[in-house]
């Protein structure tokens, strides 16, 4: 198939051709966003601990508290996209605006000024949370409606799941080459990534918003974007299970990221650029794992693709106690296999909520695309601030465990260890478990495209 060629930005055709170039052109933005989303979970909050000054637990709060606040806005954003109207489409305009919120909260978060006190870090990640939420929500959105089918729903996450790990492991490289070319090499590795996004982020949203169609919002009975339409999504089977779903997997990754460097370094005896080796080994794993899971889910379904890569997490986190300490070679292996995990339930459940969009549109005579992806955006977030939430106080106030020491007592390490596997394990099980049952597969769903498509057809009559 070939590419949708022409003016894309001013049309909105029904339905594009996913060619690959179109679906690498739409993939573009995650690469930036993906470079900004690690460094928040995993290297920003140590380095504002160990590095800038601030309180273990004032961190941890403050990264918990904004990104709290920030699922108040996902509701809100995704009433108002639903309810916006414009030639260019419902999504894209948003994208568009996240560009210099973006590019000047990532120069404020990723190069403090010396001794920076928890208002200018509040304030920043503030900033960039709104600009963050603009761009995923409305991206998410965008390719809920740019692909129809039950497969190809799979096929465009693919794509954009491997952009993301793509930017990931860019962004990931970048302090390896500085820790080793400068002096004050983690401070200027942190402030590399900044300027990473700030560069990328303008060229792949214009890119995609050039190339890339939306297609045209569905014939409907009543109007979607209210409020009060959030109750009535939320109680739908199909949604809850994905939301709860979604807050259990994406704790698993908010924990591990967020104590990573501690855990590589103090308890599996790493060093500094040993624990970034083995973190891009992990993203490199994810990037061979997409097109896996989209290939079983193809085979299987859905929603049980995503509960095998479920116990497969399992038992590689189960792994990561078990390899000698300081074993490049070993825990290199151990961390690329683990990491075939981590694209699973981002793939697998951004598509099934494509799906449960169509569902509630057919049940609720309204399309409500841009709240059921808020929920999903804003589920995601609360995994990641509660994973913060957790380990941080935990660590420091149960363990005594301190960021500014290079190696703590063994009571401290081993509550790394627990923290690190245990919660997780127990996380991903939990998210698993909630898929037993799900009704919404493929049959299921292509009887709900054949009433769409017969009832648009009569509303156009």
């Amino acid at each position: 198939m070939t590419a949708v060629t022409g003016p894309a930005l001013g049309a909105t055709p029904q339905r594009a051709k996913l060619s690959s170039g179109l679906l690498a052109t739409f993939s573009g933005p995650a690469f930036p966003l993906a470079a900004l989303a690690l460094p928040l979970v995993v290297y920003l909050p140590n380095f504002y601990a160990a590095h800038v000054g601030v309180s273990m637990t004032v961190v941890g709060a403050i990264f918990s508290i904004v990104r709290l606040l920030d699922i108040g806005f996902d509701p809100v954003l995704g009433a108002v996209m639903d309810r916006t109207r414009t030639k260019y489409g419902r999504f894209r305009p948003w994208m568009a605006a996240s560009i210099p919120l973006l590019m000047i909260a990532s120069f404020m978060v990723f190069n403090p000024p010396a001794g920076a006190q928890p208002a200018y870090l509040i304030a920043s990640l503030v900033l960039l949370y709104v600009g963050y939420s603009m761009a995923v929500l409305g991206h998410l959105a965008w390719g809920g409606v740019l692909a129809g089918g039950y497969h190809e729903r799979s096929k465009v996450y693919g794509w954009v799941q491997a952009a993301t790990v793509g930017g990931m492991i860019l962004v990931l490289i970048l302090p390896i080459i500085i820790a080793k070319t400068m002096k004050n090499g983690e401070a200027a590795g942190i402030s590399s990534m900044g300027w990473f996004v700030i560069l990328l982020t303008p060229v792949t949203i214009l890119l995609a918003l050039w190339r890339v169609p939306e297609p045209a919002g569905p014939a409907q009975s009543h109007p979607a974007g209210r409020l009060v339409d959030y109750l009535k999504v939320i109680r739908r089977p199909t949604v809850l299970r994905i939301v709860l779903s979604t807050v259990a997997m994406a704790t698993a990754p908010g924990i591990t990221g967020a104590i990573f460097i501690f855990f590589f370094r103090q308890s599996r005896g790493f060093t500094a650029a040993d624990t970034s080796i083995l973190l891009l080994l992990y993203f490199v794993g994810g990037l061979i794992g997409s097109p896996i899971w989209a290939g079983l889910a193809k085979r299987i379904g859905k929603h049980r693709a995503l509960m095998v890569s479920c116990g497969y997490y399992i038992l590689l986190q189960s792994l990561t106690l078990t390899f000698p300490r300081g074993s490049v070679a070993i825990g290199g292996a151990v961390m690329f296999l683990a990491g075939i995990a981590f694209s699973a339930y981002l793939i697998l459940m951004r598509a099934m909520t494509a799906d449960a969009c169509d569902e509630a549109r057919l049940d609720m005579h309204s399309d409500c695309t841009g709240m059921i992806y808020a929920l999903n955006n804003a589920a995601t977030k609360v995994g990641s601030a509660v994973g913060v939430a957790i380990t941080f106080p935990l660590l420091q106030n149960v363990f005594g465990f301190n960021a500014r020491l290079t190696q703590n007592s063994p009571h401290a390490v081993q509550g790394l260890n627990l923290a690190f596997t245990i919660l997780p394990i127990m996380c991903v099980a939990v998210g698993g478990l909630l898929m037993v049952g799900y009704r919404l597969n493929e049959q299921r769903h292509g009887e709900v495209r054949e009433a769409l498509a017969r009832r648009d057809e009569a509303l156009l009559a």
